[in-house]
This record gives C-alpha cells, structure tokens and sequence, in this order.
C-alpha cells in the first residue's frame, strides 16, 4: 500500500514529467502559482520569472486574449471541464504559437472555487502538417481536373488532323483551365520573317483579328521565336508604355491587362505562339503561365501533326500526278523505250520505239529476237551481244550506260541510235533509244562545212574573233598578228576587252550587248582604239554580227588595223588646212598691202607739208605744236602702214645677223616703262646664244606688244619673263609648221604670270587682224 506521502512523491513526480505545459492560476489575483518544467521550456521563462506572473498578460496573445476570458468565465460559471481547441499564446521573446487548451476549475472544501488548473498543448506541427495536407488534397484534385481537362484536349487533337476543329474545341476546354477574356494562336513564318493569326475567340481585338499578318520585327511573337521563351505581362498605370513590344502594347491599349504569352515549340524550334488575354489587372501567375504553357505544348503537336498531314496529302497527291505524268510522258515520248526483265524478256515497248523500228513485243519477245533481227550482220551481232553483257553488269553496279549502235529496221533501213539504259527496281531495266541518224548527217555535213568556211576565214585579211559572253572562243590568225601575238591560241579564253584600249572599254562593251540583245543593227561599222601586247594603241575599225556558234549565241566581230590610213588621212587634212590657210592670209597680205601702199602716199603728203610748214613757223607760234602732234601722228600711221606692207611682203624687210641677247638688253629700259613697277622683269638669255638674220625692228616690235599684253593681262602685278636658248628642230617638230624645216634655231620665249588665255583664243592668236 502507498503511504499518502508516497502518493505526494508520485503525483509530483507525474506533473514535472507531462509534456503538456500544466499551470496552475489562483482565482483571487489571475497569477500563476506554480507551473511544471515543460511549461518553463514552452514559453521560455524561468521559473522565477514565470511564478507570480499575470496568466493572461504574460501568456496570452492579443489576438486569443478576449476568447481566453470568455473560457474562464464559463469555466467559473460551470465548474467543470472546458476544452478550447485552438487559441494563440505567446513566448518570452514575442513568437506567437497555436495551441490546445483544457482548463478545470480548484475547488475548496466548501466548493469554492479557489483557482484553475490549465494544462497547454503546442499544436503548431499539427496545424503544420494538417495545412499541408489540405494544400496536398487541393492540389490533387486540381491535378486530377487538369490532368482529365489535357486528357479531353488531346483526345480532340488525336481525333482529327483538321485544324480549325481542334482550335475551337481546345478553346472551350481551356476555359475550364485558365480565366481569360481573349485566346488567340498565332503561327510563325520564318521565311517571310512575319506570323498570322491562325485563330482568335473571346473579346474583340481590333486589327488582330484572325488570318491578320504582321512582321515579326519588335513583337511579343519575334522575341518568343528568338528566345522559344514564356512572358507575363501586367498593365500598371503607364498603360503598359514601357513594354518594349508593339503587339502588346496594343493589347494594354484595347482594354486587356493581364497576357500571358507562351511558344508553341515542335522539334526544338518554335513554330507559333499562344496568348492569353484578361481584362483584369494582376490576374495571372506563374501557375497559369505553366498551365498556358502545356497548352500550348499540345496546340503545337497538333499543329506539327496538320502540317505533317497537309504535307504527306501534298506528297501523296504529287507523287500520284507524277506516276500519271510518267505514264504519259512515257506513252508520248520522244524516243523509244524498252523494259526487260532479270531474264532480258521483253515487258513493255512504248508507241515510239514500234514506230521507230518497226518491232511491236511480239516480234521481239526477249534479247535474242532482238538481236538476230536488228543485227543481221553475225560479226556486229556478237560483238554488240558481249558488250550487252557488259552493260547489264554495268547497271546492276547502278551505273547508267550510254552506246550508239546501228540498228536494221524491220522495214530493212538502217538506223543510228543513242541508246542510253537505267535499272529499274525489282531487277528491270529500261532502254532509251534516240534516233540520231539524220543528226549525224547533219553533224558530217556542218563539220565539212565548218572546215570550209575556218580555211576561209584563217586566210581573211581582216582579223577574225568570236566572243560569247565576253571571252574569245576563236581567233584568226591575221588578228593575233594585227595585235602582236604570235599564236591565235594565246587569245582564245582571253575577254575580248583585252584588245581594247582602256578608255574605250565601257563603249566598246556596252555596244557588244546592245548587238547581243539585238537592239541594234548587226554589222555596223565603228572606230575604237585598239591596245597591242607591247601596249601601242591602233586604230581599230570593228564591225560585230550576232550569230549562233555550236549552239548557242555569240558574236562575230571583224577588226581591221586603219592605222596608217588613219595617219595618213590626218596628214591629208592637215596639208589642206595648210594650203587653206596659206592662201587666207596671202589674200588678206594682198588686201593689206594695196590698202597700206595707198595709205602711205597719203601720209607723204601730209607729211611733207608738216615739215615745210613747220619749217617757216617761229618757235614762238602757237600752231607749231599742233603742227608737231600732227607730224608725230602721221609718222605713227606711216609706221603701222610699214608693218602691213611687211605682212603683205611688199616692204622689203632690213635684213641684218644680230644678236638676240644684244636686243633684249637695249630694250630693257623701254620695257620696264612699258610694263611699269607692279610687274618685275626677268631675262634669261643664254650666254653662247647664236647669231641670227633677221630684222630688227620686226622683232623688237613684236617684243613691245607682247610685253603689252602681258601687262593687260596682270593688272594686280606678276612677274615678265623673256628667255633665249639654242634648240634643235627635230623631223616631228618641223612638222609643225610647213615653213619650219628640221635644223638649228634660237628661241625667244616670252611667258607672264597673267590670267592666260582661253583655249578659243589661243587658237586664233595667229590670225592678223584677231590681235
């Protein structure tokens, strides 16, 4: 029997070993008077710290203070045993825990109530674990019903290979699935670097409608086929003006808020996209994204499975109009064909080949048949039976073997054919003859004459050249002698450019495709520069015809050197502009002189009398300085009439040997008036300058009126310069002038640093009465 002290021993030793937290509350002041270890460790306190304390202040969260007091007033009220199932307490250090709590009044002897025992269960792994299996259960049944909804849509994919069907049934089903206001498929083409809108249900999207195309460049649709990645979009207040992509900004502008925008992918590459619309804002998650996204994974199969059908129909539909094609052109070739069999036994001859030769399949049931009756001679009859065996071996290694044969016809003709043979599957072969017998006369007959006509064209005086596309394909050998080459073959191969001097190219080629594209007259003749191997340009006549050459178009061009004629047609022009000259100016010195001569005895007279009235007047008259400006002025005229009987060659000219160097010198100062001080005056005279005879006073003057000239032309000031050498005329240069033999001569040059002259008035500097 346990002692009652026994009994104390064990009830305490009970309360300190409960998990539970066991308090317990006197009823006067609501403060804890004693509490067990799992209580201490629960909430965190010493005991110290936790006897004494206000139960409810200390222990009790804001949130389950009120429902706490209503326990204990039922608890005092009943006097019995009251169970709280979930209410919130709190730590020492401020966590706040769920928990279980069972409270039982303390009674006295009389009944009265004198405090509370409550006994406290930490809950929260239970409230843990009982969340997670109701978001466990949630989520099942969410995955059974999504499971069963992408069951119900691949069904519909699997049912048909139409398209559009299986567009507006997904459509329905994903309603079930996702919130939306607007759906819509959009289809990529690489190609074309764009996608349509192959399908759209829900809300209106103005000018997004189905079958609408646009560039993929800076949409939603082009970064997806970039990326093959998801987006979320959600509008905020900038109307989504931030969204770098014009398709949904449009999409925020036409009303919609949230957009989900998922690839569709097959075979690694996106292929279309699926979106999502909804009108309300902060609508979508990730969740939806990842539901769009397996969506969008079946929309793509069946996409991928449309095309693959579409293209097998498209495949199956060519490949049955080919056979029909095969057959009729089979039926309607051409040539003739053969089909034998693996035991060379006649299977099929085409109309052709009976019309051709005469044989239908019953005169050549096999091989042999066909050769005892096509090649009656036993000699060619062997030999085209080996080499029949060699060809089949030939075929069997799938080589394509081509002969041309002599074939007798049944009507006893003789035939050449181009026979060409092919294997066919299960062990045949098909036979291909060509009748080419009227072709090989042809080929005789154009080798003959091409034979002709190269003998004719080797022996032409004119070179020779045949060009297509630019490049010589034959040469003459007159023309690779007219452009320094020694074979025609070192052109042949070569651009007809070659031959050409290079600031006539371009004119030259332009004009070979005009003839080519036959926009102009072929066989009009034209001058070009031509370039010689050594690099001497020729003048070159060229005359070009397009032609046909071994099959296809060419040009023929003629070239003939007119070099020397060229030459020779200058010198011809040049020796009548010489006589033409000769005789303008000998008319204008005629003219001059008898102007000049009668001009002159006018001026004799006026004069004479000058001086005799000069003569009898005192210094002291007013007239004689008028008499004196008269005088001067008549001896100016008499000068100028001087030089034009000097033109005309009816004054004799004072002819002396002098000194240039010596002129110039002693013109010096008169110049230097002349040219006055803004202009300097150079000279370069050479020291062993040579004699000439010439008149002085003619060169003098014409030095005067070049020094004049150079002065007009240098109002702001320049520089004169008059220079003398000894110089050879060569052959060349004494053509410059006819007058102008070859030989020793001095020059006298006189150059300014004026404004120049004009190329139209250098021309005419010679001209009398032009200066």
């Amino acid at each position: 029997m346990f002692s009652l002290e026994d009994s104390q021993q064990l009830l305490e030793k009970i309360f300190a070993s409960l998990h539970e937290a066991i308090f317990v509350v006197d009823h006067e002041t609501s403060r804890i008077v004693d509490c067990n270890p799992a209580a201490l460790e629960m909430f965190g306190f010493t005991r110290e710290e936790m006897i004494g304390a206000p139960a409810l202040v200390t222990h009790v969260d804001e949130s389950s203070l009120e429902k706490f007091r209503k326990l204990l007033y039922r608890a005092t009220e009943k006097k019995g045993f009251l169970f709280l199932r979930e209410f919130n307490l709190k730590r020492k250090n401020g966590t706040v825990f769920p928990a279980e709590h069972h409270v039982r009044p303390l009674e006295d002897e009389q009944g009265k109530i004198v405090g509370w025992v409550s006994a406290v269960t930490d809950i929260t792994r239970r409230k843990a674990a009982e969340e997670a299996l109701r978001k466990s259960t949630k989520k099942a049944r969410r995955l059974a019903k999504e499971n069963a909804i992408f069951a119900e849509i691949g069904r519909i994919i699997g049912s048909t290979l139409e398209i559009e069907r299986v567009y507006e049934a997904f459509a329905r089903k994903v309603a079930e699935l996702i919130r939306f206001d607007r759906i819509s498929v959009c289809v990529i083409d690489p190609s074309s670097q764009s996608y349509t809108i192959s399908y759209a249900a829900g809300a209106p999207f103005l000018g997004h409608d189905k079958n609408c195309s646009f560039p993929l460049a800076g949409t939603s649709v082009g970064e997806i086929l970039r990326t093959c990645s998801s987006f979320i979009f959600q509008r905020g207040n900038d109307m989504g003006s931030n969204i770098p992509f014009s398709d949904t900004r449009a999409a925020f502008q036409a009303g919609f808020a949230s957009i989900i925008s998922v690839p569709l992918i097959s075979s690694d590459q996106a292929i279309g996209a699926l979106h999502v619309l909804s009108k309300k804002t902060r609508l979508y998650t990730r969740q939806e994204v990842e539901l769009t996204e397996r969506v969008g994974n079946q929309i793509a199969g069946a996409i991928a499975n449309a095309r693959l059908f579409a293209e097998l129909s498209k495949a199956q539909e060519a490949l049955h109009m080919e056979k029909q094609n095969f057959q009729l052109l089979v039926e309607n070739a051409p040539f003739g064909i053969l089909v034998a069999d693996g035991k060379h036994q006649t299977k099929y001859l085409n109309p052709r080949f009976e019309e051709l030769f005469g044989y239908d399949i019953g005169d050549i049931p096999g091989a042999d048949a066909w050769f005892e009756k096509a090649f009656p001679d036993s000699a060619y009859r062997e030999h085209r039976i080996t080499t029949w065996s060699e060809d089949i071996a030939s075929l069997a290694r799938a080589r394509a073997v081509s002969k041309t044969i002599k074939v007798i016809c049944k009507d006893g003709k003789e035939k050449v054919v181009d026979v060409t043979g092919v294997a066919l599957d299960k062990g045949e072969y098909m036979f291909v003859c060509e009748d080419i017998t009227e072709r090989r006369r042809a080929e005789t007959a154009l080798v003959e004459s091409e034979e002709r006509y190269r003998t004719a064209i080797e022996h032409c005086n004119d070179g020779v050249l045949i060009a297509r596309d630019m490049q010589n394909v034959f040469v003459n050998r007159r023309l690779a002698q007219m452009f320094g080459y020694e074979r025609p073959e070192e052109l042949v191969g070569k651009t007809f450019s070659l031959l050409v001097h290079p600031d006539e190219i371009g004119r030259v080629e332009d004009a070979l495709r005009i003839i080519m594209r036959g926009e102009k007259h072929s066989g009009q003749r034209q001058e070009i520069k031509g370039i010689r191997r050594d690099g001497e340009a020729i003048d070159v006549e060229l005359s070009c015809t397009r032609i046909v050459y071994r099959g296809q178009p060419a040009c023929l061009a003629y070239l003939r050197d007119i070099t020397d004629a060229k030459a020779a047609e200058r010198e011809r022009i040049m020796l009548q502009e010489q006589i033409r000259q000769s005789q303008k100016m000998e008319a204008i010195g005629r003219l001059a002189g008898g102007i000049a001569h009668d001009f002159n005895n006018l001026l004799t007279v006026i004069k004479g009398y000058s001086e005799i009235a000069l003569g009898e007047l005192e210094e002291s008259n007013p007239l004689k300085s008028s008499l004196q400006e008269i005088q001067d002025a008549a001896q100016r005229a008499s000068d100028l009439t001087s030089r034009l009987l000097a033109f005309s060659r009816r004054q004799i000219m004072e002819m002396k040997v002098i000194d240039i160097n010596s002129l110039v010198r002693n013109l010096d100062r008169m110049l230097r008036r002349v040219i006055g001080e803004d202009i300097e005056l150079v000279t370069m005279l050479r020291e062993d300058l040579g004699a000439v005879k010439a008149d002085p006073a003619q060169i003098e003057h014409v030095i005067m009126n070049l020094a004049v000239n150079a002065r007009d032309a240098m109002p702001g000031g320049g520089k004169l310069i008059i220079e003398t050498a000894n110089v050879d005329i060569d052959a060349i240069h004494g053509e410059i002038s006819a007058d102008l033999a070859p030989g020793r001569y001095v020059m006298l040059s006189i150059y300014d640093t004026g404004c120049g002259m004009t190329p139209e008035i250098k021309e005419r500097i010679f001209e009398p009465f032009f200066t």
